[in-house]
């Protein structure tokens, strides 16, 4: 009978393990969407900034950390380079870019609200294996003394 119980133990640590890692890479997704969802916040931003200028002067980043910038000046806005799906860009105008834009922030959302849901759904999992292998430790911890 220990013996069963042995492998019941190791098997509830495996798969408390195998659930660990799934948590883990859920985070790791959310923590993904939540970084594009501020990022299409903020093209957007730029993009209600930019329609209502004739010119504007701004600094530019050459890069996603800003450890270089150039001066440079925006004139004119009336349409944009946006990403349309896949590894397809288009020039369109401003108020499409923001429509798409938006939708982008829509889908982004749902995704992120399905991956919290299931994260949820694992993390409650999680807290049962943990309290099951609990149970069956202090089981055996009896049966020894």
């Amino acid at each position: 009978m220990s013996d069963k119980v042995g492998v019941d133990v190791n098997t509830l640590v495996i798969e408390l393990s195998e659930v660990k890692k799934y948590v883990d890479r859920l985070q790791g997704s959310i923590a993904q969407l939540a970084s594009e969802l501020q990022e299409i916040r903020l093209s957007r931003g730029a993009l209600e900034e930019l329609s209502g200028k004739s010119s504007l002067e701004t600094l530019i980043s050459l890069d996603r950390r800003g450890h270089t910038y150039v001066r440079g000046v925006i004139s004119d806005v009336k349409s944009v380079i946006a990403h349309i799906g896949s590894d397809y860009y288009a020039e369109v105008p401003v108020e499409l870019a923001i429509k798409l834009l938006d939708k982008k922030e829509n889908d982004v959302i749902q995704a992120l609200r399905m991956v919290e849901n299931e994260l949820n759904k694992a993390l409650v999992y999680y807290q049962q294996l943990q309290e099951v292998l609990n149970k069956v430790l202090r089981s055996q911890q009896a049966k020894s003394t």
